[in-house]
């Protein structure tokens, strides 16, 4: 993602991405591979309204388990 400007490259990506994000396994994976700051890149440097669009959905998607990963350092720690 971080890599080119091809709208539609960017947008069939972020729409297989979107729908992986549903996946707790595929969640935690995505959190570990740091793929939050890249897929938040995208939204202060948009290439098109639908990538902003797939981008803050796959967000929404990973946000309850990163929560519950911070709550569980935070237990831990």
């Amino acid at each position: 993602l971080e890599l080119t400007d091809y709208e539609k490259l960017l947008w069939t990506t972020t729409r297989l991405i979107r729908v992986l994000s549903v996946s707790p396994s595929i969640k935690l994976m995505m959190i570990s591979k740091n793929a939050v700051p890249i897929i938040e890149k995208q939204l202060y440097q948009p290439i098109s309204l639908r990538v902003q669009q797939n981008c803050l959905q796959i967000l929404r998607n990973i946000s309850d388990q990163a929560v519950k990963l911070v709550r569980r350092r935070c237990l831990e720690g």
